[in-house]
């Protein structure tokens, strides 16, 4: 007696099921035909194992006459066509038997692969429904990775920095990467003049078509650096400004407007060499580099430190390269244990 519920390898295996896959005993055809048609929601599982079992193919028995084997073909395949009956005359007898089977097993597969073209239908819209399949790529405290984009663009990430893009663009397609942390560009021109926009956060944009720049989205501020080329920042779909080269524009979030100022641009990008350029910098900007891309927690003895200001390069692989750095550029005593930085003034007297 049929089950309620099958799998395509308990039905493989039943061997009343084969027989009625092929025609060899009428009291188990009557049981599938009956069963199919009260458990309908069972025909793709139907479906597979009829096709495991016999498949959708032509296979006439040997020792058919050649004009029998012919005759056998084009029933078969009228009966793929249009599901009508095999010719109610037929010269052979041997052939008559074949051909009522064949009607049979004609209408069986026709409703297998009726099914089968659901499944593949059903599989279609629901794999176009999918979203895009994305690319993340993201770094480690004091890391940074350079990675190749689906046009043949690169980026470079800074420590604690993360993209997100999708794995192919179309040839008409815009260019889109979302940003967390800090990456430099370097964008190539495509022939279909696809714009290239880098979504550092909220609803700022940076979009170029082929340029180098430099993205640090850290806290609340965000701040590009433009190398080279042109780029225009935009907010929804309003133009905020464009940029040239050696500029830098910087915005707060939740402060209105931005600030435009002339830059060394290569000052700003010499993290992808190992190093930190500062040129008249104050010590909050470095602390924000220790806490942004290396992870540390600094805590300062007196608060009034934060706005001594220094000029130099040093060395950026390693954070203690820039603690050691810090204890002779602002003459500090520094302390480390584990994640936690105790910055001190060697002076006794800290000017305001």
């Amino acid at each position: 007696m049929a089950r309620k519920e099958y799998s395509v390898e308990d039905l493989v295996s039943d061997e009343t099921f084969a027989d009625w896959v092929f025609g060899r005993n009428s009291r188990h055809e009557a049981t599938w035909e009956r069963w199919t048609e009260e458990h309908p929601e069972q025909g793709a599982t139907v479906a597979e194992a009829i096709v495991v079992l016999r498949g959708l193919t032509f296979k006439p028995e040997p020792g058919l006459s050649p004009e029998a084997l012919q005759a056998d073909w084009q029933s078969f395949k009228a009966g793929l066509a249009d599901q009508r009956p095999a010719p109610a005359r037929v010269p052979d007898e041997r052939l008559a038997v074949r051909l009522n089977a064949g009607t049979r097993l004609v209408r069986r597969y026709r409703w297998a692969a009726v099914w089968l073209g659901l499944l593949l239908l059903s599989g279609l819209v629901y794999f176009l429904r999918q979203p895009a399949r994305e690319t993340v790529a993201r770094t480690a405290y004091g890391e940074s990775k350079t990675l190749r984009l689906p046009d043949g663009s690169t980026v470079t990430l800074n420590g604690n920095s993360q993209v997100r893009y999708k794995a192919h663009w179309g040839s008409t397609e815009d260019r889109d990467v979302w940003l967390s942390g800090e990456a430099f560009f370097s964008v190539i021109h495509t022939r279909t003049h696809q714009p290239f926009i880098v979504h550092p956060s909220g609803e700022l944009q940076v979009e170029v078509l082929g340029t180098e720049f430099n993205v640090s989205e850290r806290g609340p501020k965000t701040a590009v650096v433009l190398v080279s080329g042109k780029v225009r920042v935009t907010e929804g779909n309003e133009t905020l400004v464009e940029m040239a080269p050696n500029e830098m524009v910087e915005f707060t979030k939740d402060v209105a407007g931005y600030r435009k100022t002339k830059v060394e641009a290569a000052a700003y990008t010499a993290w992808r060499e190992g190093r930190l350029v500062f040129n008249n910098t104050p010590l909050r900007e470095v602390v924000d580099v220790l806490t942004h891309t290396y992870g540390l927690q600094v805590h300062l003895a007196d608060r009034r430190l934060l706005e001594q200001k220094v000029s130099g390069s040093i060395p950026s692989e390693k954070a203690n390269d820039i603690l050691q750095a810090l204890e002779e550029l602002f003459n500090l005593a520094v302390s480390r244990q584990g994640k936690q930085i105790w910055l001190k003034s060697r002076n006794h007297t800290i000017q305001d």
